[in-house]
């Protein structure tokens, strides 16, 4: 029997309850061209058009596990998944969701629930296992036990899959403390999406994302514009008793802001150039290292240049 890649992730886990370094799913191959787990999503979201599809035959799987078959559900899951190579769930997620809300009242939750909780217990397809977290983010329990707690937090370890488990996070009652735990313990495609969704409305969150949001192994600039609009940058370098720290760590989000390569940043924030001027006008105020230095360069050529 094949190993199932929740086996493979929870078998990867090592004593600091994180994935071994170097792991990785293996699913994102194209043409004999490897790509990092998370990186066709991340192409997907940051970089494509989107365009709506209808939900077709998975609606029809969803309907045969509430009608009460879900093993037959499963196993049309498991063939449909497993017979169209280069399927990505991700454009389909929210096709999918909208038809679970609009047709909620006429659904079996529960016989629902065992569907998706079929699949990512057994299944060795990854992108049936992103179908069954997308039935999860909208009947997932707001009261999980330590069985789905476990689930679908080994998923969101896993760069392929965090950004479904963390949506399947998001009814939890702990949703922001289970998310921000994850965060931490991701540093690829999993982190940029996580990041994402947390709310950042404690102090605890927004200090993190300052000082790590835009630190990971894939491109910071992904989550520059987003750090720096919950952590609200443009006011906390206004604030009088500045620690050097926190200029440090403004500067450094600021400098990918305005490298904009992969996405936009400085250019879609209102008072994108007054936040340079007024990081610029404080630099004075500490003594900078020589990789500070140079980001201030970097911000000095985008001033004279805007």
């Amino acid at each position: 029997m094949t190993e199932s890649i929740f086996d493979k992730i929870t078998g990867a886990i090592d004593e600091r309850g994180q994935i071994k370094k170097g792991f990785s799913l293996g699913t994102n191959v194209i043409d004999g061209v490897r790509f990092v787990d998370g990186a066709l999503d991340g192409i997907y979201l940051y970089h494509m058009n989107k365009t709506r599809k209808e939900p077709g035959r998975l609606a029809e799987i969803i309907e045969q596990a509430s009608s009460g078959s879900v093993e037959v559900a499963v196993k049309n899951a498991e063939k449909y998944f497993g017979g169209n190579e280069g399927f990505r769930m991700l454009p389909m997620a929210p096709t999918i969701t909208q038809w679970i809300a609009n047709n909620a009242f006429d659904l079996d939750a529960e016989n629902i629930y065992t569907l998706a909780n079929y699949i990512c217990v057994n299944s060795n397809n990854v992108e049936d296992i992103k179908f069954a977290l997308v039935i999860f983010s909208m009947i997932g329990a707001s009261h999980p036990d330590e069985d789905h707690i476990r689930l679908i937090k080994a998923f969101s370890m896993a760069d392929e899959l965090s950004f479904f488990g963390g949506y399947a996070m998001k009814s939890w009652p702990d949703a922001e403390d289970a998310i921000f735990e994850t965060v931490k313990k991701v540093r690829g495609w999993g982190r940029i999406h996580l990041v994402e969704l947390l709310n950042a409305r404690r102090e605890d969150v927004k200090e993190w994302l300052l000082f790590n949001g835009t630190d990971n192994d894939i491109d910071g600039r992904y989550s520059a514009l987003v750090v720096a609009k919950k952590c609200d940058i443009e006011n906390l370098i206004l604030k009088k008793d500045l620690q050097r720290r926190e200029y440090s760590a403004i500067l450094i989000i600021t400098s990918l802001l305005v490298d904009e390569g992969p996405v936009q940043g400085i250019s879609s924030m209102v008072a994108g150039k007054k936040l340079v001027e007024n990081v610029l006008e404080r630099a004075s105020e500490f003594e900078l290292d020589s990789d500070e230095s140079m980001l201030i360069k970097v911000l000095e050529k985008y001033n004279g240049n805007n």
